[in-house]
């Protein structure tokens, strides 16, 4: 960057940060409800345009004594214990998120009832119901304000002696329930499973137990606020312990056909000069009658690549969606899976190595989800190495080893149960070869886009306003105790 354009980014950044803390100042003059609203919509920007703001436990500190200051704790102090629920914000029919709360409930040996706190799809509840005895319905209505809505969460929460959260980073009004929970009985116990860990959460004052699943989620963890104690969990892939331990072949890009990547839309999504379109177009460079295959949103969401589509449509496939059946005759017949990138998968990466498929990838910032990350590099070029010079089997296996270790369901599932049912602390395996891991790569903070956001103009257009009401209404109350 030159020392212009660096000057450029320094006074947009400082601009965004002056807006999105104006903003947070808001959360501290307005009325409880609007005030629960506004922390809302903080914690989604935050995390939105990847500022590397971490901490908003001053925020959740404040919002719990005034709600607690607001309502009677008293009633339901009565009921009788009902085990172990889990909360999830909004479950989800893609993607890693559902399926790690899924998988956790597994772990347990009886089924536990769960609630759920935001609209969901509803083809989704016969799936849940696999995994769950019952399904408690906990939406916010559109006459609700978010104090009434945390009232009822409340209800829905008292006489249950542990609660699992999976929730939305920005789901403030759960945490705020399960603050007056615990204040109501001190034997309740909170686990949180810091699913989105690469931003900011609310949560971090409030649970007794912080499940990490990634070293870049323990970085972060550092610098959240975090009361209660942290414990390393992983996540989980549902497969025999044997399978882990299939052989994988990397073949030689010479015999190479087919390459396929999968992953929602803000995964691929470029930034700077990080994006996934120059490893396609070495690819091709390379050897022109290869296929690549993008499994996730429509052409459409891809603006990016238009360009690079149209110039090699015969080789890019984009598809929107497939079947399950469908997407494992398509990964059946691909010779390497592609992580995402800027930012990794989740689980797609592990899973598809564990089934026998050989992956390849671009190291990012956000690193330590899954030893596997040891095959990945840190340049085109060292990747293109790879697929000519491919690790021999004695390497692979143990990379194996590792993955077992930290995704294994009998390992994963071992570390829960411990947790849970004796508070014992789990470290992480990865730990032992971070420096193996670590990118150095700083994640890319969307400043810019934070600027004209559509939220934070309208914002700022009535700012002066919404403070001069304010001023208004404080000079009035002043006026009035005077006389």
């Amino acid at each position: 960057m030159s020392q212009k354009g660096f000057l450029i980014y320094i006074m947009i950044r400082t601009i965004s940060l002056k807006v999105i803390n104006t903003y947070k100042k808001c959360i501290y003059i307005t009325p409880l409800p609007q005030a629960l609203d506004i922390a809302s919509d903080y914690a989604k920007i935050v995390y939105k345009y990847q500022l590397k703001i971490y901490d908003l436990s001053d925020i959740e500190k404040f919002l719990i004594q005034k709600t607690q200051a607001t309502l009677d704790l008293n009633r339901g102090i009565n009921e009788s214990k009902k085990g172990t629920l889990f909360v999830v914000s909004c479950p989800l029919s893609s993607g890693g998120h559902t399926r790690l709360m899924e998988n956790l409930s597994k772990m347990l040996p009886e089924k536990n009832d769960l609630l759920v706190t935001r609209v969901f799809e509803n083809n989704l509840e016969d799936v849940l119901y696999r995994y769950f005895s019952g399904i408690k319905k906990c939406f916010r209505k559109r006459s609700q304000n978010s104090v009434d809505h945390i009232n009822t969460l409340f209800k829905e929460l008292v006489g249950y002696e542990k609660i699992v959260l999976n929730i939305h980073p920005d789901d403030i009004s759960t945490v705020i329930a399960c603050s007056l929970i615990k204040k109501l009985n001190k034997d309740v116990k909170v686990y949180f499973v810091n699913h989105a860990d690469h931003v900011a959460s609310f949560g971090a004052t409030i649970s007794d137990y912080w499940f990490e699943i990634s070293l870049f989620g323990k970085e972060i963890d550092n610098k959240r606020g975090i009361t209660g104690i942290r414990s390393f969990i992983g996540i989980p892939i549902d497969k025999p312990d044997t399978m882990f331990f299939n052989p994988v072949k990397y073949p030689s890009i010479n015999s190479v056909k087919n390459f396929f990547t999968s992953g929602w839309l803000g995964k691929y999504q470029p930034y700077r000069k990080a994006s996934i379109v120059p490893l396609f177009r070495k690819l091709l460079l390379i050897k022109g009658d290869i296929s690549i295959t993008i499994i996730g949103p429509s052409l459409r969401g891809y603006i990016w690549i238009w360009p690079f589509y149209f110039k090699n449509n015969k080789n890019i496939k984009i598809i929107s969606h497939l079947p399950y059946e469908e997407y494992i005759n398509l990964t059946e017949k691909s010779d390497y899976f592609i992580d995402s990138f800027p930012m990794p998968g989740g689980t797609a990466f592990v899973e598809q190595f564990i089934q026998g498929i050989p992956c390849i990838g671009q190291k990012s910032a956000f690193y330590g989800y899954t030893p596997l990350e040891l095959i990945k590099s840190k340049t085109i070029g060292e990747i293109i190495e790879l697929l000519r010079a491919p690790p021999t089997p004695s390497q692979l296996h143990t990379i194996q080893k590792k993955i077992y270790e930290v995704h294994a369901f009998s390992c994963v599932k071992e570390r829960f149960i411990r947790c849970i049912k004796n508070g014992e602390v789990s470290k992480n395996p990865m730990l032992s070869y971070r420096k193996d891991l670590e990118t150095g790569i700083s994640v890319p903070s969307r400043h810019i886009n934070l600027l004209f956001s559509p939220k934070l103009i309208l914002f700022r257009i009535f700012l002066k306003v919404f403070f001069l009401k304010i001023r208004y209404l404080n000079l009035s109350n002043s006026k009035n105790a005077k006389s």
